[in-house]
């Protein structure tokens, strides 16, 4: 993964995306200003929704492996599924890690 290493945080301009101690810009969001803010909110919360997302699907795939109804198992493979597809789109990774 190449990216900025987080945290990250929006300036006080509300549009600038930083990392974090080091103040390193990381975009700029620029656009309507009722919505750019809350763009740059979720921006700079990216490194951690991924970090999070990453361990979400190992516990989802354990989870699902100890699931004995097909169903069930299905459903929690099928959320899997959408958390792989969501990580493999923020890191250009095929399969998102599987």
């Amino acid at each position: 993964m190449s990216h900025t290493p987080g945290p990250w945080a929006v300036g006080y301009d509300a549009q600038e995306v930083f990392s974090e101690p080091r103040y390193q810009s990381v975009c700029t969001v620029l656009g309507d200003v009722l919505e750019g803010p809350h763009n740059a909110r979720l921006i700079a919360a990216a490194p951690e929704l991924l970090e999070h997302g990453v361990h979400a699907l190992r516990e989802l795939d354990v989870f699902a492996a100890l699931i004995h109804h097909q169903d069930q198992r299905e459903e929690v493979q099928a959320i899997a599924d959408r958390f792989r597809a969501a990580i493999s789109k923020a890191t250009d990774v095929q399969g998102g890690g599987r």
